[in-house]
């Protein structure tokens, strides 16, 4: 098995896919990412956004900080 060190986003994105690889090391930070989409609307007003979500989602991430970033 090839043994690899993972020091950029660019070398986990380089990885040939679906070879398995022994990972040495990895400088890189990882989060666990939800791959189902949600599909809601935004209710928008001048002091805040609100963001109608499913009950087991909202369990998911209550209390947690939440970061909004572009695709």
């Amino acid at each position: 098995m090839k043994k690899i060190k993972i020091r950029t986003i660019e070398d986990m994105e380089s990885l040939p896919e679906g070879e398995i690889v022994e990972v040495e090391s990895c400088d890189v930070k990882f989060r666990l990412v939800e791959e189902d989409a949600l599909k809601t609307k935004l209710l928008i007003s001048d002091e805040e956004v609100e963001i109608p979500i499913p009950e087991e989602v909202y369990k998911k991430i209550k209390g947690k900080k939440i970061s909004i970033v572009p695709e």
